[in-house]
């Protein structure tokens, strides 16, 4: 295995930049990668031409990811275009930046694979047992087809509540909204009485002040009337001049009793 000064430091680089760096064997280190607050073991193998070629990195857990390869090696650019300048540091780095901006997405165990291989272990007089209608159960009492429907049926059923539970909470805000609308226009309508209330009280006043001028003008003009009727009684007495004093009296009357009431109202 090769080994440098340049390498130490970079192993060093590695262990101040992730932690737990751990040497599985001569040329071997293995350490995680932070995804998403989990973490994701990765292996760097060091060639025997290192540096001129590039380290193997290789990510621990099956996963699927486009600079990742069936055999979760990985493919990155920086891996493939590997030269002089190339470091252990930043090819990481950068694998671990796609990582962080689009997530690996781990891949479960095939139940047909597994049972594929059992396939391979039997015998032709076994194989051919199977073909009998009976024996065909097996396929359907293998765990991992159990637990592949049962996962997906679990899924299906959390699909249905989370969509359920959306529902109820989006019929409760609209009933929510409809009482506060419904709150709002009954407001709306009170206040609207109530001016409506107020501006013809306003108007009643207004047309009292104007009846009250229009009566005090008219009693004003009825006195003046009476005054003059009583002086020319006094000068000049007779029965002509008395019964238009008596008239204009009662109008004067009258008029009175007219503004007393309106003033109360």
């Amino acid at each position: 295995m090769y080994s440098s000064p340049n390498l130490n430091a970079e192993l060093g680089q590695l262990q101040a930049n992730y932690g737990q760096l751990r040497a599985l064997n001569p040329g071997s280190y293995e350490f995680p990668l932070n995804i998403q607050g989990y973490p994701l073991y990765i292996q760097v193998h060091i060639p025997p031409n290192y540096p001129n070629g590039p380290p193997g990195i290789q990510v621990m857990s099956p996963v699927r990811h486009s600079i990742v390869d069936n055999n979760m090696h990985c493919i990155h650019y920086s891996l493939r275009n590997w030269g002089p300048g190339s470091s252990i540091v930043s090819s990481v780095y950068q694998i671990h930046n796609e990582f962080i901006k689009n997530p690996p997405r781990p891949i479960k165990p095939s139940a047909t694979c597994d049972f594929t291989q059992k396939l391979s272990t039997l015998s032709k007089r076994e194989l051919k047992e199977m073909t009998q209608e009976d024996k065909l159960a097996i396929v359907y009492q293998e765990k991992g087809i159990k637990d592949l429907l049962k996962d997906k049926e679990t899924l299906f059923n959390e699909i249905k509540t989370l969509a359920q539970e959306n529902t109820d909470v989006y019929a409760k805000q609209a009933q929510e909204s409809k009482a506060t609308y419904d709150q709002k226009l009954q407001e709306y309508y009170e206040i609207k009485e109530v001016f409506v209330k107020n501006l013809e009280s306003q108007e009643q006043k207004q047309n009292n002040k104007l009846l009250e001028k229009e009566l005090s003008d008219l009693i004003e003009t009825h006195k003046v009337k009476v005054e003059t009727a009583q002086t020319a009684l006094s000068e000049n007495f007779n029965q002509e001049n008395l019964k238009a004093y008596i008239q204009e009296s009662k109008k004067l009357t009258t008029l009175d009793v007219l503004l007393k009431k309106l003033s109360k109202v």
